[in-house]
């Protein structure tokens, strides 16, 4: 029986720009690149794994020193351009609604989160923080999904055994494949409603999650 429930932040709880399409948009505006597209390629082509890199940033000064580096590479000034990013990003209309259906449902609720140091900036800016009773950012860890350590370590936080915790995230390769690998239950938030699996649960918002979350039994609430 599901006694927790994981939530993914970026696309999943918030919306906003990648970090990517920022310095894109920043290398076009200079002239250095033909479109923001054009730009944003050209990052990805210069730091092919950029996303992860940032991602396992073990702090603020790690983040700004790659940014100094990344910005000799693409001839904008990364942190200047990433100034406000937590402000940028703003939650799914749905989100808090939901959060506090699940929590008094009797669920426990945490965070799994690919996202560097800013995550912490974008968990507060957006008030989600408060529903969390455990956050687990890759940062901070040292891991990232889908590998089954960081699912792992929420459950291990939350007291509640792997197959007791439903993941909830948009990424079908982190999220779901990752959650199911590591002996959790899965749904897919399919914003766009691209072709899917049949074997995964999902819905287009976070609405219909809570189809599959009835009110858990008074004895069974906050278990460990």
């Amino acid at each position: 029986m599901i006694q927790a429930v994981l939530f993914d932040l970026g696309y999943t709880l918030v919306d906003g720009p990648a970090e990517s399409r920022l310095i894109g948009e920043a290398m076009a505006a200079a002239g250095l690149a033909p479109s923001p597209q054009a730009g944003r390629e050209r990052v990805w082509e210069l730091e092919p794994k950029l996303n992860d890199r940032i991602d396992l940033m073990p702090g603020r000064d790690a983040l700004n020193a790659f940014h100094a580096d990344l910005s000799r590479l693409v001839g904008v000034d990364v942190n200047t351009v990433m100034e406000g990013f937590a402000a940028k990003w703003e939650l799914f209309p749905e989100a808090k609604r939901v959060l506090a259906e699940v929590r008094a449902r009797g669920y426990r609720i945490g965070l799994v989160s690919n996202w560097g140091p800013t995550g912490d900036e974008v968990l507060d800016h957006t008030g989600l923080r408060p529903f969390m009773e455990t956050v687990v950012f890759s940062y901070a860890c040292g891991r990232l999904k889908p590998e089954p350590g960081i699912f792992h370590l929420a459950a291990e936080r939350l007291g509640v055994a792997p197959e007791g915790c439903l993941m909830v995230g948009d990424s079908l390769e982190a999220d779901i494949w990752g959650a199911l690998g590591a002996g959790l239950h899965a749904y897919w938030v399919n914003r766009d409603g691209r072709p899917g699996p049949s074997m995964t649960r999902s819905g287009r918002d976070l609405e219909s999650l809570l189809e599959m979350l009835p009110p858990l039994p008074r004895q069974q609430e906050r278990v460990g």
